[in-house]
């Protein structure tokens, strides 16, 4: 699910120049906007897949594999012409394991037994579970807020940079 707005890297580059404060509060916005994504995500982390993944360097434990999922603010891909206002990430190895098991091995043994209790759905069991099951558009609109808000801001700070001179 892509939304697009225009000149987001141009509007944070000047953000970051000349109203580095807006630019701080926006990211909070965003990241504010996205909690109830995060928490219906954090919502969906079981409290033990399998019963032999308790030991070992990728041991399981709930309460890590819901710290570990955060949204940061979006950069963009090397590959890609577009930027992304927030990534929504899963940060912790366990949890890692657990959202994509079976995505690129999904006859392994590991992703059948998970697969079985945990279908993968469309991409991941977490995060873009979520994102298919919150409505979406209220997210949307907040960001679309949040970015028009920012250039209100900026556009203040400019004027009032012009009328100083």
């Amino acid at each position: 699910m892509k939304v697009q707005i225009d000149n987001v890297r141009e509007t944070r580059r000047a953000l970051g120049k000349y109203a580095p404060e807006v630019r701080k509060a926006l990211d909070k916005a965003n990241r504010e906007a996205a909690s109830p994504l995060i928490n219906l995500a954090k919502s969906y982390v079981p409290d033990l897949p399998l019963s032999q993944w308790i030991y070992g360097r990728t041991a399981y434990d709930k309460a890590t594999v819901q710290k570990g999922i955060k949204v940061k603010a979006g950069k963009r891909s090397r590959r890609s012409p577009y930027s992304a206002v927030t990534q929504l990430r899963n940060e912790s190895v366990a949890g890692s394991i657990f959202e994509l098991a079976g995505k690129k091995s999904p006859n392994s043994t590991f992703a059948r037994n998970l697969g079985g209790r945990f279908p993968l759905g469309d991409v991941t069991r977490l995060i873009w579970k979520a994102v298919k099951n919150y409505p979406i558009r209220k997210y949307q609109d907040q960001v679309l807020e949040n970015y028009a808000e920012a250039e209100k801001q900026l556009q203040r700070t400019l004027d009032a940079m012009r009328s100083s001179l």
